[in-house]
This record gives structure tokens, C-alpha cells and sequence, in this order.
């Protein structure tokens, strides 16, 4: 049971929102156990901000031997399972360089509920170090009882001291880590609710010279999808027609397409197979049968050593991280190295030889870059003559507009409370009716008869949302 509270609508659960009443306005636990009180935020932000730590403030912004870097942090389809700490929470690692220093946070979010008794002031995110220790807390929705989607947004980038809240320094690892969790748990490993789009901001002071904001490099694909969090899109290749040929023509599948863009002539052919690994020199597939195999032609006098074989991959939409298994690279080519980049500036050495790796073995390489998105990544392989596989290419689509993250989902269209199907946009007395009418009936969501609150089932929800919109007028 949640605590014991009366369920303010409309005006009266921002107010209780905005002076720092969760529940029945207890004090927020962190996870050390202790207890803190959560503090409303100023200006024209909605949403509770509460202190976790008594970190020691740095310098004003604006000096002049200091940087200040806006980094966004898209959190489309990202869920809210458990309370704080919990196994199954998203945890997102954000390098923001050693030696700087948090010091905003803005948001810019739609919440909905999941869970049919999940409140949307529930929604929560930790923010410290990577320990997980410390830090604040951010709470942008002021509603006490299930919902959405709705919007909140804190109106720009707030400064922590001006909330009163002390700044953030990350530990030498430069990391800033961020965990999504329920204040109320209403269903242990289930999701309650899901920021459904947008994004935060935080605001990094760095002195003169001080590095900026990184991407944060994965060796494992849990690694990955864990930091990365949710919206991730795979391709494995199994749904292509498996050739078993190679050329040096592009392939596609499921809207990514690998291009074989080569320094010398017949430098790289690629094609889709599914043969055992012993037939592909090793190569194998990480799940499901096909995989790409890619095959670098030996170093010749046009093209002598020190050359790289490269493969060009476009995403069908920017992205913010991509991920991919390499099988069966650099088992025989000593002095080579494999390098993946971006046009935006990300560079890093995947693996090299020496030493050398065994045959068949298996690398995952993952890089989340949440200060600016890319659409191509250049995979480049100095070990001519070797062949190896790539198998699940994983990207996070950048969310540039409400539900753009959300294949098949549009804006909502229905006006909550609105359940009578006439399309008046006024919750009345008809409204009531309708749902009584259409007691126990089921639809696809965001349509029937009595279907107030658009989640398909017409039951003592859509009362409830009919009596919380009342006299409401949608434009």
C-alpha cells in the first residue's frame, strides 16, 4: 500500500508537487538508509530536487579560467522498475571528464504510467558519482496518481546552488552515474512507469583546458545495454537472405547498410553467410545463424602494408550509441590494429596484435556518446588478408521529438477523460455514461468507447481519469 494520502488533482498536486510532498510527505530515503527532505525547485521548473550529499560547492559559474559544457542526455523508452538500489533499475555512466564538476541539471521529459497504480511523482532518477553514493535526486512529475503521457519540463538548465544543493564531482574515473527508480515500488520486477521521451541536461564546469565530456567505451554487450539503457535497436542479419558469397557491393539489413569503402582497389567484399565457423575461417555467428563475413584481401604492390581494409556503416537514423560482436580478428596478422570511429570525432583502438588472438575468439565493442549523435561508423582493420565475422549491430536512435523512440506510437490523440467516442473534447456527464456503458470492454489503445485514460480497458481507471479531468476542454 502506498502511504496513506488524499490524491490531489489539477492545480492542488502541483502545488504539492512543487513544496516537496511525496506520498504523504515523508522523508525521501537514500541508499545509505538515511533520510533527507526533499526541496522544490525555483523558477518556472516543475518537479523536486533532494539532496543526497554535503559535497563541498565549487567556484561561481562564469570565471574566467573555467568552462562550462551543456551536455544532453536522451532518456526516450527508458523504464522505471524497482526502488532504489534494485538489480534491474537503468543505470546510465556519463563521462563528464575528471576533475570537473556538475553543477545544473535541466529536463525536458514525457512520463506515463505503466503500472495501472503507479503514480508519475514516483518516476525518479539518482544522480551521483559512480559510486552510487551521494549526490541528489531528481523528481520531475507532480502528480499523485497514475497517468500520462505527460510533459514536464524544468524551463532550462537550473544551477544546483541556487536549489541549494551542493555540486557534484565525480571521482577520477570523470563518471557521473544515473539510476531511474520508483519512490514507491507498486510491482517488484515489473516496470511502473517509462520516460517516454526527451531529454536531461547537465551542466559541467571544467577549468581552462580541463577535458570535455567523453563517450564511455563497453567490452560487454550487458556493459552496454545496461549504461546505454532502453530503445535499442538490433540487427542480427537473420532476416537477409544468407548468400554465402562475397563481393564488394553494400549490403542492408533492417535499415543498416555496410558499405565495403576501401583505400585500394578490391581492398574489402563482404556478404551475408550462415556456414559453420570452420567453413568461414572461424567466423561465426553470435546468435541466431547469419552473420557478415568480411574478408581483406592480402597487402599487394598497389596496396602494401600499413594500409587499412575499411567498412563503412550507416545508420537509418542518428544515434547516440552503437555497439557490435566482431568474431575471428587479428588470429594471424601480427602488427595490425582494428579502429572504430565517427565523423564526430570518436577514434578508439578496438583490439591490435601483438598479441596475438586466438582463432575464433569474440569481441564486443560498444561507445555511448550522449553530447551529440552520428549517423556512420568506420570500422578499419590494418591486418590485410584477414577475414573475421560482425554479427549484432546495436544502436540507440536518438529521440529528436515526442515518441520519435517509439516505433509504430504516434502523439496521442485522445484527450484524457474523454471517453464518450464523439470527439467534443469535453469531459462531462456523457463521459461517465459511456463508461458505464462500455463496463469490461477491451480495445487497442487510443480507441473505444470508454476508454478514458487510452489503456484499452474500460474499468474503475476511467472513472477515475473522467472525475480527475473534469470539465476539461481539449483544444
Amino acid at each position: 500500500m502506498k502511504p496513506a494520502t488524499i490524491r490531489l488533482t489539477g492545480l492542488m498536486a502541483v502545488v504539492v508537487g512543487l513544496i516537496g510532498l511525496p506520498g504523504a510527505g515523508q522523508p525521501e530515503a537514500n541508499e545509505l538508509g538515511e533520510t533527507t527532505s526533499s526541496i522544490g525547485d525555483k523558477g518556472p521548473a516543475q518537479g523536486l530536487l533532494s539532496n543526497d550529499d554535503a559535497s563541498p560547492a565549487l567556484p561561481d559559474v562564469g570565471r574566467a579560467d573555467e568552462r562550462s559544457v551543456v551536455t544532453p542526455i536522451d532518456v526516450a523508452c527508458t523504464p522505471s522498475w524497482d526502488g532504489k538500489p534494485s538489480p534491474v533499475n537503468v543505470v546510465r555512466l556519463i563521462n563528464v571528464g575528471a576533475g570537473n564538476s556538475l553543477v545544473g541539471i535541466g529536463w525536458d521529459v514525457i512520463l506515463r504510467s505503466v503500472h495501472p497504480s503507479s503514480w508519475l511523482s514516483e518516476m525518479s532518477v539518482c544522480i551521483t558519482d559512480s559510486s552510487g553514493i551521494g549526490g541528489f535526486m531528481l523528481r520531475p512529475g507532480t502528480d499523485n496518481f497514475p497517468g500520462g503521457p505527460t510533459s514536464y519540463s524544468s524551463g532550462g538548465v537550473q544551477l544546483l546552488g541556487t536549489l541549494g544543493i551542493p555540486n557534484l564531482v565525480p571521482l577520477a574515473d570523470g563518471l557521473i552515474r544515473l539510476e531511474f527508480f520508483e519512490t514507491f515500488d507498486d510491482a517488484l520486477g515489473q516496470v511502473d512507469g517509462e520516460w517516454a521521451c526527451g531529454q536531461l541536461a547537465i551542466l559541467t564546469l571544467a577549468p581552462t583546458g580541463g577535458p570535455p565530456p567523453a563517450p564511455v567505451f563497453y567490452s560487454s554487450e550487458a556493459a552496454f545495454v545496461g549504461g546505454v539503457g532502453a530503445g535499442i535497436t538490433v540487427e542480427g542479419f537473420d532476416a537477409s537472405l544468407a548468400t554465402n558469397t562475397r563481393t564488394t557491393s553494400a549490403v542492408t539489413a533492417g535499415g543498416v547498410m555496410v558499405t565495403p569503402s576501401m583505400v585500394c582497389p578490391m581492398r574489402t567484399r563482404i556478404g551475408i553467410y550462415n556456414l559453420a565457423g570452420a567453413a568461414v575461417s572461424s567466423a561465426s555467428a553470435v546468435d541466431g545463424s547469419n552473420f557478415l563475413w568480411v574478408v581483406a584481401d592480402p597487402a599487394s604492390a598497389s596496396c602494401p602494408t600499413g594500409h587499412s581494409s575499411t567498412l563503412t556503416i550507416d545508420l537509418p537514423s542518428p544515434a547516440t550509441a552503437f555497439g557490435l560482436h566482431i568474431t575471428d580478428w587479428g588470429d594471424f596478422i601480427l602488427g595490425a590494429t582494428l579502429t572504430l570511429s565517427t565523423p564526430t570525432g570518436i577514434n578508439h583502438t578496438i583490439a591490435m596484435t601483438p598479441p596475438g588472438l586466438g582463432n575464433g575468439n569474440a569481441t564486443f565493442i560498444g561507445v555511448s556518446d550522449p553530447t551529440m549523435s552520428f549517423s556512420r561508423v568506420v570500422l578499419a582493420s590494418t591486418a590485410l588478408g584477414e577475414a573475421f565475422g560482425i554479427d549484432r549491430v546495436m544502436f540507440r536512435p536518438q529521440c529528436s521529438a515526442p515518441f520519435a523512440c517509439r516505433p509504430g506510437d504516434g502523439a496521442p490523440t485522445f484527450c484524457h477523460g474523454d471517453a464518450d467516442g464523439d470527439g467534443d473534447g469535453v469531459v462531462n456527464f456523457a463521459d461517465i455514461t459511456a463508461v458505464l456503458e462500455n463496463w469490461g470492454a477491451t480495445y487497442p489503445p487510443a480507441s473505444g468507447a470508454g476508454n478514458a485514460n487510452d489503456d484499452g480497458v474500460v474499468n474503475f481507471a476511467d472513472i477515475s481519469e473522467v472525475l480527475t479531468f473534469w470539465g476539461a476542454v481539449c483544444p
